[in-house]
């Protein structure tokens, strides 16, 4: 199924828009990530890609084919990906099957509509290569993350209505910060590791004005 019709679908659930004469007009609908990349403290670069998508469901299991055109070179990104926390997804990038895992999912509700969004990480065990992606079956990837180097790319379409709800819906994800971060359920913001040396210290030095 072409994902002109499934997005038709789409804008109709979510804007409670009635066709005339019980007649849709499919109309193409161009889609994009921003790359937006965090050079230092005081520097954002931001980088649009543009992305022919396709999406088909069979089975219950949703594939996601994104075909990325960037400096004249062609990448292609399908993800296999189901409603289910037991479902192992699967991540293809030029058709080479990437470490790809389910860590969380949440609900949120705009406007009244609930949008379940699945949390997955690329590299989950990687030192600084980790990248998680965020899915929901209403709109498809929202928008990627890498949780060491903070850069991420969100989904842009040349659809208003479409657009109105990856914002809103986007800035809820950012906001919930124990499911936006990390690769795993847990943050990374403080490593379990610098706990424990700070947590050692912090007793050597009670334990020597005991001592004293």
């Amino acid at each position: 199924m072409k994902i002109v019709a499934y997005i038709l679908a789409v804008i109709i659930t979510l804007t409670g828009c009635i066709m005339k004469n019980e007649k849709s007009v499919e109309k193409q609908i161009n889609y994009f990530f921003v790359k937006h990349n965090i050079e230092s403290c005081n520097e954002l670069t931001l980088d649009t890609v543009n992305v022919d998508f396709t999406q088909d469901i069979k089975d219950s299991i949703f594939t996601l084919n994104y075909i990325y055109h960037t400096n004249s070179v062609i990448d292609s990104v399908t993800y296999k990906l189901k409603e289910s926390n037991s479902y192992k997804p699967v991540l293809l990038v030029n058709n080479i099957n990437l470490d790809f895992i389910f860590v969380a999912k949440e609900n949120f509700q705009i406007k009244g509509i609930d949008f379940m969004v699945y949390k997955y990480a690329k590299n989950p065990f990687a030192i600084d290569g980790c990248i998680t992606h965020f899915w929901t079956p209403k709109i498809g990837i929202l928008t990627t993350r890498s949780a060491t180097w903070v850069n991420y790319s969100k989904l842009l379409t040349s659809n208003d209505s479409i657009n109105e709800y990856i914002d809103l819906l986007t800035e809820m994800i950012f906001q919930k910060v124990e499911f936006y971060k990390g690769c795993s359920e847990e943050l990374e913001l403080i490593p379990k590791k610098d706990i424990q040396e700070f947590y050692n210290w912090k007793n050597k030095g009670i334990e020597k004005l005991i001592i004293e």
